[in-house]
């Protein structure tokens, strides 16, 4: 993406000059994860955005290091769950929890949240603080949320929504808020933006959801099913729990119960669940473009219709 490439470029310089330490254990863990890649999609979207809102202020600093500031808390966040999941595999390669151990993931984890709020302490607009520090908060409640619902057959598509929504859609959210915050726009406009932000996160969940029932680990790169071994109710077995096919709920639960994967799998496919999440992607995606609207049509509004699909229709 053209449009993108020289912004995001600054953005990882700038990630690997503000988490550089003097400790050469951080450094290593940190940029284990950092370099493997990833998608940078938070980057991309905040480069897209500000030029929606300004064409002019696409290389503006205090963007630029926001979007660095948002990246890190998201590797962050990767490295906590890594530990809290056990998760072995992180972007193709060992997880940092693998490769080093949980204690030092849990203090990289930490080390890098500092690095992250620390940028917005920088940033000329208040507010950034408190959209980041909000956003914290947010993501805490949503992991112990998802926690406290392990293996609860009974969670609703609402509840289900709200803990996506902190584990997953804030991120999106204030990657698309804080160049309307930077830029000064109108109350609307900011409301516009977070919300093709927050749709576009539901709809990135969403997809991450369905690929652990039907991608595999290798295209992934990390390791499929996990949401099944962990009894975590997700958007697919929701609606599989919840069918017209006269499909019971008993049957589902002895599946989930009993671990039986391929039973599970056949499940979600006999029952749709997968067609049903189609439905509800398309229109988060559909109310999402249409939230940012207001502002003049041009390449940076088209790019950002392309990658809002490309958000929810993809392989890994």
């Amino acid at each position: 993406m053209k449009l993108t490439d020289e912004p995001v470029k600054e953005i990882d310089r700038l990630i690997m000059e503000q988490i550089k330490s003097p400790v050469e254990l951080l450094n290593q863990a940190c940029f284990h994860l950092i370099t493997a890649g990833g998608k940078r999609i938070r980057p991309r979207l905040m480069a897209l955005i500000t030029g929606l809102i300004s064409p002019d202020a696409v290389r503006n600093m205090d963007i630029l290091s926001m979007g660095a500031a948002v990246e890190i808390l998201h590797t962050a966040t990767l490295m906590h769950d890594d530990v809290i999941d056990e998760g072995l595999m992180r972007r193709g390669i060992p997880s940092v929890n693998s490769a080093y151990g949980n204690k030092v993931a849990v203090l990289g984890g930490d080390y890098l949240f500092t690095k992250a709020y620390n940028a917005t302490i920088k940033a000329t607009d208040a507010r950034i603080s408190r959209v980041f520090s909000d956003a914290l908060t947010t993501l805490v409640q949503g992991e112990l949320t998802q926690m406290t619902n392990t293996a609860n057959l009974e969670i609703t598509e609402e509840s289900y929504f709200r803990t996506i929504y902190s584990k997953t859609a804030v991120l999106f959210e204030i990657t698309t808020k804080i160049p309307g915050l930077i830029l000064n726009r109108t109350d609307a406009e900011i409301e516009a933006l977070a919300k093709y932000g927050r749709n576009i996160g539901y709809a990135f969940q969403i997809a991450d959801d369905i690929l652990d029932y039907t991608s595999d680990s290798e295209v992934l790169g990390k390791v499929v099913g996990k949401d099944m071994d962990e009894k975590k109710i997700t958007l697919p077995l929701i609606y599989a729990l919840n069918n017209d096919r006269g499909i019971s709920r008993e049957t589902i639960y002895e599946a989930i119960n009993g671990g039986c994967v391929e039973r599970i799998l056949q499940i979600i496919s006999d029952t749709d669940a997968i067609a049903s999440c189609d439905k509800v992607a398309e229109r988060l995606i559909s109310e999402a473009i249409d939230a940012i609207a207001v502002f003049s049509e041009s390449d940076y509004m088209q790019a950002l219709r392309e990658l809002a699909y490309a958000s929810y229709r993809r392989k890994y």
